[in-house]
């Protein structure tokens, strides 16, 4: 039910890089590879959604063991490191994401990965270089799946700072040389072959500055981030927040790799709350999860269990149960909107060519359907144009409605439950139904049609 979910898609199946911060460009490079081998097959292009989903949610997979193996690098016992990835496989947030087609969930398996490897160049007997080297090659990908694991290199540097001096230049020589090549390479490529890119990133920031002019950040948005730091694991959170206090009482002058994770993840989820679009979804604070709070978890975890049996299965009781209540939860209160995304085939076929069509969440889902729908029939021309919230909502709506009707084009409202979401969506709802009911010849004369979640369905 995410909004970039479907614009991946349809990048994977045209190739296209751009449209979020760099483009994320191998992230569109790697689903336009699969998508390519899917439609080789024969398959229809419809089907390359449910498999983008099963080969991103594969990689996204890796983050709970990859947690695990780095608690245990950073010196956390056996039971300490299992707490820690459970809190991060137990985590409804992390879950949610990876079963779209996201940047997210992989992006996070790759940065642990390169994490790993970087508390391993450090403490290995094996050329520094090479790690290093392995180290930023994979943390380079994963700022090619998304461009906020470059973070990450703040930590890597702490950990080049406590290497021993005679490794130092080995391993920051690898670590800079891997992560500019796999980092720098895809992005070269998107400029080279696509005249388009550098105008879509502009266009982005574009869209970013216009979005803190129209929806300003308010007090309601530190309350959903205190709700999602909440929402990542209450029981995570908690003992997070009891290994900090702990933690507050010791000499922090000593630099090593769980101390340069934790407390560099940490401040990132600090300024995180400030982010504009952070009302929206505990995504945005995953990357900082693991590092800020799973580690420190899964610490006192440990301690809280002790050497009783019972604490330990309790320990993991509080783990599980809040992500076995809430998925059932999550999944009724996203019902409407699945309902309103799953319904467009059958209300699209009724709706003439070239109509323009008004609606919230299910906006990209049109453009997606639009676009698969023209790559199976051989078209090129859109279908129909869409007037979505966010960055393109037009400034005068009732003006773009007005050009509309004068090329004697239909427009269509979508005023059904679960198509609008979020407090700005709503507003635009309400505008453009108030466009319709200040024009009751042209609904009469169904020029403009309203789509209903009563038995009417539409009028």
């Amino acid at each position: 039910m995410y909004w970039d979910s479907f614009g991946y898609v349809a990048q994977a199946v045209s190739g296209q890089i751009g449209g979020l911060g760099l483009g994320r460009p191998l992230f569109v490079l790697i689903s336009h590879a699969v998508a390519t081998a899917i439609r080789a097959t024969g398959a229809p292009v419809f089907t390359v959604e449910p498999v983008l989903r099963l080969f991103w949610l594969a990689v996204s997979a890796a983050a709970a063991p990859l947690t695990l193996t780095l608690a245990r690098e950073c010196g956390l016992s056996t039971r300490a490191s299992l707490f820690a990835g459970l809190a991060v496989a137990l985590s409804l947030p992390l879950a949610h994401v990876s079963a779209s087609v996201l940047t997210d969930g992989p992006s996070l398996a790759l940065s642990l990965g390169a994490l790993v490897l970087g508390v391993r160049a450090i403490r290995s007997d094996v050329s520094s270089g090479w790690l290093g080297l392995a180290t930023g090659v994979v943390l380079g990908a994963a700022c090619g799946l998304r461009e906020q694991c470059a973070a990450n290199l703040l930590i890597l540097g702490l950990f080049v700072a406590a290497a021993p001096s005679e490794r130092r230049w080995r391993l920051a020589a690898g670590l800079s040389l891997g992560f500019v090549c796999a980092a720098g390479l895809p992005i070269l490529y998107a400029y080279l072959t696509q005249a388009d890119y550098l105008s879509s990133i502009s266009r982005w920031l574009q869209g970013m500055a216009r979005e803190r002019e129209q929806q300003p950040y308010r007090a309601t948005d530190f309350f959903f981030y205190l709700l999602w730091l909440v929402a990542l694991g209450p029981a995570t959170l908690l003992f997070a927040l009891s290994a900090w206090t702990t933690e507050l009482r010791r000499p922090i002058w000593t630099v090593t790799p769980l101390r340069a994770i934790a407390v560099v993840s940490m401040i990132q989820l600090l300024l995180l709350a400030g982010y504009q679009d952070i009302s929206y979804s505990p995504r945005y604070l995953l990357g900082t999860f693991p590092g800020a709070l799973a580690l420190p978890a899964g610490a006192a975890l440990d301690r809280f269990s002790g050497e009783s049996f019972r604490r330990s299965v309790a320990a993991f009781l509080l783990l599980a149960l809040p992500f076995t209540i809430a998925a059932p939860v999550v999944r009724w209160l996203e019902q409407p909107t699945r309902s309103a995304i799953d319904a467009l085939p059958a209300l699209l076929a009724r709706v003439p060519a070239g109509s323009v069509i008004v609606t919230g969440q299910p906006c990209p889902a049109i453009d997606l359907y639009d676009r698969l729908s023209r790559v199976e029939s051989g078209l090129s021309a859109p279908t129909w144009q869409q007037v979505c919230p966010g960055w393109t909502w037009p400034d005068d709506l009732g003006a773009r409605l007005d050009t509309a009707l004068r090329e004697e084009r239909t427009i269509v409202i979508d005023a059904r439950d679960g198509a609008w979401l979020g407090r700005g969506q709503r507003a635009a709802r309400d505008e453009a139904l108030r466009y319709a009911d200040h024009h009751p010849s042209e609904l009469a004369a169904r020029r403009i049609r309203v789509w209903r979640s009563s038995p009417g369905g539409t009028r």
